[in-house]
């Protein structure tokens, strides 16, 4: 689903140098699978949608590292959180991020989505949204 933020978040995040984010949530039926995406243009995101296997390779990559730089040259920064239920889920921030980011910022900035995320018993558009805006 994509996010609608407004022109003010927009360009807060382009000066991070966020260029696409995603969030990743864990099925249990199906593993992870992209629910919200930002920015449709930037590799990461076309990529996400475009290979459902992706989502899987991200989170395996999760496990061992919080960035990476993909063969396609984007540089991507992963941020996991977990949501408690009947079982733990892990679940995963992703952006895309530019060679000239405020890397620290948006370390800081997805940390606090991440954060924020955790007390979220149900992923919609509007609080996600909502969320994002206020850790901006």
């Amino acid at each position: 689903m994509k996010l609608t933020l407004s022109y003010r978040a927009f360009s807060v995040l382009r000066r991070l140098g966020i260029q696409g984010l995603s969030i990743v949530e864990f099925d249990e039926n199906i593993g992870p699978v992209p629910k919200f995406i930002h920015s449709q243009h930037a590799k990461l995101v076309r990529k996400i949608l475009r290979d459902r296997i992706f989502s899987a390779k991200i989170s395996i990559l999760a496990k061992y590292a919080s960035e990476a730089k993909l063969i396609d040259d984007s540089r991507i920064v992963i941020e996991t959180f977990r949501s408690i239920g009947e079982r733990t889920r892990v679940h995963y921030v992703i952006a895309q991020i530019s060679d000239d980011a405020d890397y620290t910022r948006v370390r800081a900035f997805l940390r606090d989505i991440c954060r924020r995320l955790c007390t979220i018993t149900e992923f919609d558009k509007e609080a996600i949204e909502r969320l994002i805006c206020e850790s901006l």
